[in-house]
């Protein structure tokens, strides 16, 4: 298990299904180490890199973020917490890509597609 940036391991990050893949993007865990340092604790990332297979079994779209090693979904438990991450996330545009469901919110920094937008599942 290799360390990933300041606060994350490689296993963390690594697709879902078994295969290990974990190729994610060193700005994206950079941007992550920031929020993790803004949120001052730890936050756990739901789904992280996804092999196509497994993307598809997820339910994810074709060319998803997440196939690219350019996005993650963190876990929230919480209203509180998912107020505590979307405004660090928002400050100073941390992210500009952000979907937000009951159980996670999704970020990313995939710039092939559109900027500045947020969503709900």
């Amino acid at each position: 298990m290799g360390k990933r940036g300041k606060y994350f391991t490689d296993e963390e990050f690594a697709c879902k299904c078994g295969c290990g893949k974990a190729d994610v993007s060193s700005d994206l865990v950079n941007r992550l180490d920031q929020l993790r340092e803004d949120i001052g604790r730890p936050i756990t990332i739901a789904s992280g890199f996804r092999c196509d297979k497994h993307n598809a079994s997820e339910g994810g779209v074709s060319g998803s973020a997440h196939t690219l090693g350019l996005a993650v979904d963190i876990k929230i438990s919480s209203g509180q917490e998912r107020f505590e991450v979307l405004a660090k996330v928002l400050r100073g545009f941390l992210f500009k890509r952000i979907g937000v469901a009951k159980t996670f919110i999704h970020v990313d920094i995939d710039e092939s597609k559109p900027q500045t937008v947020v969503w709900t599942y």
